[in-house]
């Protein structure tokens, strides 16, 4: 298992209100991972065991995380602690809209009867609309 000083963390925390590499500071740097992942303020602090409110805050400057909660929101994100406190670049495969996102968890919440029937629905769009490039392509 992976353990970090206290003291490290803490001044890693404070040393953020400086511009990093990436002219993020921490607080923007967890908003910005946070929608990149498509997760409301209430989704992420519930995944990090902590409160909505004190997610808004540290999002907002108000407070410093303590170091197991910078752990646990790293966790929560799927980043590493170097990734959020922007000593390395958040590394994103591919940001996706939030909307689709949500709608993905609303998916995996049908029947199998139902998630079948909207990918069916999904793959008929989109061999719809390879067709219609292809046809373009040919012109």
């Amino acid at each position: 298992m992976f353990y970090i000083s206290h003291a490290i963390i803490s001044a890693m925390v404070r040393s953020t209100g400086r511009k990093s590499s990436s002219q993020e500071s921490f607080p923007q740097r967890l908003a910005h991972a946070r929608k990149a992942k498509g997760l409301s303020q209430a989704e992420l602090a519930r995944m990090a065991g902590i409160s909505q409110r004190m997610l808004a805050h540290y999002e907002t400057k108000v407070r410093n995380p303590t170091p197991p909660t910078v752990v646990h929101l790293a966790k929560a994100l799927g980043i590493s602690i170097d990734e959020l406190m922007a000593y390395k670049p958040v590394t994103v495969k591919e940001e996706l809209d939030r909307r689709v996102v949500r709608k993905a968890r609303v998916l995996t919440s049908l029947s199998k009867r139902d998630q079948k029937t909207i990918m069916n629905m999904i793959d008929a769009m989109d061999a719809k609309r390879t067709l219609r490039l292809t046809r373009r392509a040919a012109k």
